[in-house]
């Protein structure tokens, strides 16, 4: 038809549907679904005790359409087409409660997919002879594994504020629809997807103390049963700051990859004063997290900032141009709880009686414990539309579909995950933010402890100090390059220790006096 001379303009004649919107009420407090500038906190119904004051110092801070535009992306290809049916999303957090009204029927059924072959029995604890000493079980009890006690009950041993976090993180990845339409009820990200339950975090927070946490050896333990048995996204709203990267853990990543699993994990939320840390450097490395600038597990794995209801990155949320993959939604997002074994004036908040039990509600909560699954449930989505992309494909296609944020860059993309882009297939976008000072841009791709920069510590015998701002220059140029300049960049910093520490030793062994390197960064 262009080349006709009788037609002035020619168009596809695309199709276009009602957009889906989920009968659930309390959908309409779901801004990180469909922003529409809506005042989030103090919701009737709805524990607000979780209410995270906006950038802008009030709870009213929102801007309509900052958000993943879910509701676009459902209908994608025609009305409701896009839920997540068909994928497992492995959890891998406190346990879920499985009984939640908004959760019951988007559990695992214990088979492998598509088949009607049983998975593997839930991993029994095992002596120091390697004899089991607990039952183990069958996954299809209650969908899922409690990996540190080695049984098939996923579930927390206490209803407790605490231990709510692994039902709160698969709410919003996978919460029914119109199931709880008439008493309460969010809408999960992905509907069809069914919520593979593995407790690794202790079942009491409270009577465990300081021990309160999951081993690196239990976490290893449910990604690689995740992997075995039909899961193809994993979510880890969970991790460790600091020293070091486990090669076991790493290994595990790399399987799960291999086996066609998308891993998401949270970024973190900062240190004890509540301000969110550049994971970049060595000191705040956070793990699991930190795989997605590990060069072996990069592809598959997405680690997940936290913004807010005007795109603003959180003020607890952890960043890093290096190890961050990009941002979602993780400021008051309203999911699924239980609180049966809390105080009666907890249980007031969320809408029950003192002898009430189980007391089933709903709250706000805010971290990158939440922005995780958000991440999670679109990938849920996409892998359910297009089951063909492998682990790479899909990372890719939402770093380039998101939503370009301005300011200072804070993740490796600068964007924020646009779900209705990446289900579309959108051309890539383009990032407007501003790269950050190159000095704290320091590689998290291995463990190996950072010595100090290479040209620093030269400028001590070798070069005079006046060659330092020259050198600078053009490691500033090399990283607006692009993708290979930055990889140059990062490549240069993971190096300069190893180089600085054979350089030390070869001097040493000429005879000469060793002397600690200067830690200034180029």
């Amino acid at each position: 038809l262009h080349a006709d001379p009788a037609v002035a303009v020619a168009s596809p004649n695309y199709m276009n549907y009602p957009l889906t919107v989920p009968p659930d009420p309390k959908y309409l407090s779901q801004w990180s679904l469909n922003n529409t500038g809506q005042p989030i906190c103090y919701i009737p119904g709805t524990s607000n005790a979780g209410c995270y004051i906006t950038h802008d110092g009030t709870s009213q801070g929102a801007v309509a359409g900052d958000d993943i535009h879910a509701q676009s992306a459902w209908d994608v290809g025609g009305p409701l087409a896009n839920t997540g049916a068909g994928v497992i999303v492995a959890v891998i957090d406190t346990g879920v409660d499985y009984s939640h009204p908004d959760l019951v029927g988007q559990m695992w059924d214990g088979l492998l997919p598509g088949t009607a072959t049983p998975a593997a029995d839930c991993p029994p604890l095992l002596d120091s002879n390697m004899n089991p000493i607990s039952p183990g079980g069958p996954p299809s009890l209650h969908g899922g594994c409690d990996i540190t006690d080695g049984d098939n009950d996923p579930a927390p041993a206490k209803f407790i504020i605490e231990s709510a976090h692994g039902t709160h993180v698969a709410g919003i990845i996978a919460a029914s629809w119109s199931v709880n339409a008439t008493t309460g009820g969010i809408a999960g990200i992905a509907p069809g997807a069914k919520i593979m339950a593995l407790q690794v975090l202790q079942d009491d927070p409270i009577a465990a103390g300081t021990n309160y946490g999951a081993t690196d050896a239990d976490i290893i333990g449910a990604i690689n049963y995740a992997a075995l048995n039909g899961a193809t996204v994993i979510n880890m709203s969970l991790g460790r700051t600091g020293c070091c990267e486990n090669p076991l853990m790493t290994t595990a990543v790399e399987a799960a990859i291999a086996k066609n699993v998308v891993l998401v994990a949270a970024a973190g939320n900062g240190g004890n004063d509540g301000v969110g840390d550049n994971n970049d450097l060595a000191a705040n490395n956070v793990w699991p997290g930190n795989y997605a600038g590990v060069t072996a597990t990069a592809p598959g794995f997405i680690t997940v900032a936290a913004s807010d209801q005007a795109d603003v990155r959180a003020t607890f949320s952890n960043y890093g141009v290096a190890s961050v993959s990009l941002s979602a939604p993780g400021v008051n997002i309203g999911s699924s709880v239980n609180v049966t074994d809390e105080s009666s004036t907890v249980k007031s908040a969320f809408g029950c009686t003192p002898a009430q039990s189980p007391c089933q509600g709903w709250a706000l909560e805010s971290g990158t414990s939440q922005a995780t699954p958000t991440a999670a449930g679109v990938v849920a989505l996409l892998r359910g539309a297009e089951p063909l992309l492998t682990p790479a494909q899909v990372k890719q296609r939402l770093l380039d579909t998101g939503d370009p944020l301005g300011g200072t860059c804070y993740t490796a993309s600068g964007k924020r995950l646009n779900a209705f882009s990446a289900l579309s297939a959108i051309a890539p976008t383009t990032a407007t933010c501003t790269p950050p000072p190159i000095a704290t841009v320091l590689t998290a791709s291995s463990g190996t402890k950072q010595l100090g920069c290479l040209a620093t510590w030269l400028t001590e015998d070798w070069l005079p100090r006046s060659a330092l701002d020259p050198l600078r220059r053009v490691r500033d140029v090399l990283w607006r390059q692009g993708a290979w300049g930055r990889a140059l960049v990062r490549a240069y910093y993971r190096e300069s220790g190893r180089i600085i520490a054979w350089l030390e030793s070869a001097r040493a062994a000429a005879g000469r006096a060793q002397e600690l390197p200067h830690t200034a960064a180029i």
